[in-house]
């Protein structure tokens, strides 16, 4: 019998290390990134390239400060797959501004 008690105890243990690895993603990344919001609008006003208007509302609601955010971006018209902006300098979007607790950033 104390043989197969053994692998139970194991078990149980890898099914905690688990849950426990998943509490703390949760609680030091994705609940902060849950508050974390990115509003798109097209045809925002003083965006310089006229063939890509689109603007960019970053806002900070998160319990800690934002060192960056990386984004894809997909266009695609209705009823086409097609993506617009695959393989263009608009694909993948960075922002580095360090953005603070309840802080904003807006650019086009």
């Amino acid at each position: 019998m104390g043989g197969t008690t053994k692998p139970a105890i194991i078990a149980a243990g890898d099914g905690f290390s688990v849950w426990y690895r998943k509490f703390q993603d949760w609680y030091t990344y994705d609940r902060h990134v849950e508050n974390v919001h990115l509003t798109l609008s097209t045809h925002p006003i003083g965006c310089p390239d006229p063939n890509f208007p689109v603007g960019l509302d970053i806002v900070n609601s998160s319990g800690r400060t934002l060192e960056r955010v990386v984004f894809k971006l997909s266009a695609k018209r209705s009823g086409h797959r097609t993506d617009l902006v695959e393989n263009t300098q608009y694909a993948q979007i960075k922002d580095d501004h360090i953005l603070s607790q309840g802080r904003d950033s807006a650019f086009a």
